[in-house]
């Protein structure tokens, strides 16, 4: 009984021995598996956004959790008593064709590599092709692989991301604001812009005002545009294309007229004697700094009005605006407007006047001079006539009416500012009193010249035929009131009554 009590005793001791040199073998071999590989990441040609290490625990609180590093530090040292960690394999993303040699204790963790976010210009991508690897690698596409490191893998492992060359359409049109506020594509040459088309550092075409081409994918594209005056690219609704082309591409390019602000001065003459007069009109807004105010937008129908519409100066005419280079500016209307080429530009317009011009008719109204008519500026000093002839009359003065019932004005009189329209006509008239004069009273049917001196008989001469007979147009009739002196005539002669 002792002796199989022994037996049974050593039995347990060399079984204990066994295990625990099983164990110390698993455990020695385990610490043996010090493995050192050789990773080539080759992402051919293309880039990604991350390379790191990776790790599933095998064992412990953490068994199959991921982890962004090897986790072998934290759960086992090697035999060197080193704990490894991402930092202490200098884990870092690398240029196309980098090797990265590292070696670990992978006892407790599955080890893996890991590529995030694959792209290549101009390429599609087609997968993954790993070799060397162990028992299995993660395909995630363009999104990545994950690729098991660990002790049964071969030394040299490969990564190695695989593209197909593509080609891409590529399309560009313009379209531009109508004038119903619509956009419409642009199908001819007598358009808006040009389009500029750079392929690789090299001019492909310019000037065209519509594109489509088929390109070799990676391609370094470029579309600019080039409006044409008055025009501008309204970027909330157009596209645009710089860099390298990734896919199929249509560049629609939006062309919008330029707004512009337009301010109306008076610009009252230094030689105008009136008050400048401001006029409101529809559409227009007065501003406080002297001058009214509006939008125009580039190419649209639209007016600029006459500038007696917006402003008015006693006498004188505005013709046309001055711009601040004195080039001129005519009024329009409906008409497409391109008073500047400019976005957001301020166009002063200063109005232009002319003095307005009338005619002075001078009637003589029986006088023996000619009637006259002058033309004359509103602003000028114009002399009346002073002295006037008409025989048994005395010139009193001028006046706007025939019969004297208007504006009166005295001989000689400076006069100006008569009609304040252009092109108009004014006319006075001479005003006559007439004479006292000496008066033959004819007291008989004849008389005989003989018996008169000359002076007498030429006065009177009037008033008798050629045989010396009294005429109906004689003096006989006027008011003794009226004659400073009376003479009588018969056939023994004249004699003075008065």
């Amino acid at each position: 009984m002792k002796h199989l009590k022994r037996k049974i005793i050593a039995g347990i001791v060399i079984f204990l021995i066994a295990v625990c040199a099983t164990g110390a073998a698993i455990f020695a071999a385990v610490d043996e598996y010090k493995v050192e590989h050789s990773i080539t990441i080759d992402l051919g040609g293309g880039g990604c956004t991350d390379i790191y290490y990776e790790s599933q625990e095998d064992r412990g609180p953490n068994a199959g959790k991921w982890f962004k590093d090897l986790r072998v530090g934290k759960y086992l040292a090697d035999k060197y008593g080193k704990y490894h960690t991402i930092a202490g394999y200098n884990a870092s993303v690398p240029k196309d064709g980098t090797t990265v040699s590292n070696y670990y204790d992978c006892v407790g963790v599955t080890p893996y590599v890991r590529i995030e976010g694959v792209s290549r210009a101009g390429y599609i991508f087609t997968g993954w092709e790993v070799s060397g690897a162990g028992k299995s690698y993660y395909d995630f596409g363009t999104a990545g692989v994950r690729v098991d490191i660990g002790a049964y893998t071969n030394k040299n492992i490969t990564i190695k991301a695989k593209w197909k060359r593509c080609d891409y359409d590529v399309k560009a049109n313009i379209f531009f604001l109508s004038d119903n506020e619509e956009w419409i594509k642009e199908e001819s040459y007598n358009s808006h812009a040009r389009l500029n088309i750079d392929i690789n550092g090299q001019r492909k075409q310019s000037s065209v005002y519509q594109y489509s081409e088929k390109i070799i994918g990676d391609s370094t594209y470029s579309i600019s545009v080039n409006t044409y005056p008055g025009w501008k690219t309204d970027w909330e609704y157009s596209s645009s294309l710089s860099g390298t082309v990734l896919d199929n591409v249509t560049v629609n390019i939006y062309i919008c007229p330029i707004v512009y602000e337009v301010h109306l001065y008076g610009n009252k003459p230094q030689a105008s004697s009136g008050n400048l007069e401001n006029r409101s009109i529809a559409g227009w807004q007065w501003d406080e700094l002297g001058f009214y105010k509006r939008k125009f937008i580039y190419d649209r129908i639209g007016e600029l009005p006459e500038v007696s519409d917006v402003y008015g100066i006693s006498g004188w005419t505005g013709i046309c605006w001055k711009k601040n280079d004195n080039s001129l500016v005519r009024p329009f209307n409906n008409t497409r407007n391109i008073l500047s080429y400019i976005d957001g530009d301020i166009v002063d317009l200063n109005a232009v006047w002319k003095e307005n011009s009338y005619s002075l008719g001078m009637d003589v109204n029986g006088g023996y001079e000619d009637d006259t008519i002058i033309v004359t500026g509103y602003e000028k000093n114009n002399r009346l006539p002073y002295e006037l002839t008409r025989p048994g009359y005395n010139f009193d003065s001028w006046n706007s009416e025939k019969d004297g019932k208007g504006a009166r004005y005295e001989k000689g009189d400076t006069v100006s500012k008569l009609v304040d329209v252009d092109g108009g006509m004014y006319y006075i008239y001479a005003q006559w009193s007439k004479k006292k004069r000496i008066c033959l009273k004819v007291s008989s049917g004849t008389y005989k010249k003989e018996l008169i001196n000359d002076s007498v008989y030429n006065n009177a001469q009037g008033w008798f035929d050629e045989y010396g007979r009294g005429g109906t147009d004689g003096e006989r009739t006027v008011p003794d009131e009226k004659c400073i002196q009376i003479w009588t005539v018969n056939d023994d002669g004249i004699t003075q009554n008065r």
